[in-house]
């Protein structure tokens, strides 16, 4: 059974970490994004994805997989190229959300999926030696 894994990342108090708080229950018919696809698909499906609807769950097998799902996402959001954020994910940049990205996010990504091996703590330790928290 797949666990979900939610991240926050640091700021200044009073701020609300970036995927705090988004801890989900989702069947696998709610996944619309896994960190597997090619760099294409995953374009394609995010320039819909990150405009309709109430929001989307991703999935993704690691911390890597995590990143490139947050880096793409937030470049889907930007108007960013998306298939450079996911075949090479930046985590500074990731890491560097300011708070109004950082909402916008939380209203389309609504959680990530990890399985439970590695785990949302092995996923949150891969991130944070990257310097997503």
């Amino acid at each position: 059974m797949p666990t979900f894994l939610t991240l926050g990342m640091p700021r200044p108090d009073g701020h609300r970490p970036l995927l705090d708080g988004l801890l989900v229950t989702a069947h696998a018919d709610d996944v619309a994004l896994t960190d597997g696809l090619d760099a294409a698909t995953a374009s394609d499906t995010l320039a819909v994805l990150v405009h309709a609807g109430p929001g989307f769950v991703a999935s993704a097998a690691d911390g890597a997989g995590v990143l490139r799902v947050l880096a793409a996402t937030v470049a889907a959001l930007r108007g960013d190229d998306v298939r450079v954020a996911w075949t090479a994910p930046d985590a500074a940049r990731v890491a560097a959300v300011p708070d109004p990205a950082a909402h916008a996010l939380r209203e389309v990504l609504l959680a990530i999926v990890v399985p439970a091996v590695p785990g949302v703590e092995q996923a949150t330790v891969e991130l944070a030696a990257l310097g997503v928290s």
